[in-house]
């Protein structure tokens, strides 16, 4: 099966349109360290959720166990990813912590939205074709 690169469009359309306005507006509202906060999880959730959608369209078309195994995994697999960068900004590059997770937050529900709606689409079509 093919790649379905349509599915990547909107979030590589919405995270750098949000990003950039985080850091239009973080210069009006926000010190200089919860804008790099901020716009370093975008980042990092904007990775998070193109890698989920790849994974998504990887195991779509496979039976429900091995749909299952293979997002879940994945999930877990870009969980602990996520987890190592954020150890890796806290660590080595000192960011503050709060803004950090309070931005992972914010950006992680917007990628939520992103990942739900490919998930839904991939199995309203994977039905239709059964």
């Amino acid at each position: 099966m093919r790649m379905d690169w349509k599915e990547l469009r909107w979030p590589l359309i919405v995270f750098p349109a949000l990003l950039f306005g985080v850091w239009i507006a973080g210069d009006a509202v926000a010190d200089s360290e919860a804008q790099r906060s901020l716009f370093a999880s975008g980042i990092m959730c904007l990775g998070h959720v193109l890698a989920g959608v790849v994974i998504l369209d990887w195991a779509a078309g496979r039976p429900p166990t091995s749909f299952l195994k293979r997002v879940l995994g994945g999930m877990g697999v870009r969980l602990a990813v996520m987890l190592g960068l954020v150890a890796l900004l806290l660590r080595v590059h000192a960011f503050e912590a709060s803004s950090l997770m309070l931005g992972l937050l914010g950006w992680y529900v917007v990628a939520l939205v992103f990942e739900v709606a490919a998930l839904q689409k991939k199995v309203t079509l994977h039905q239709e074709h059964s």
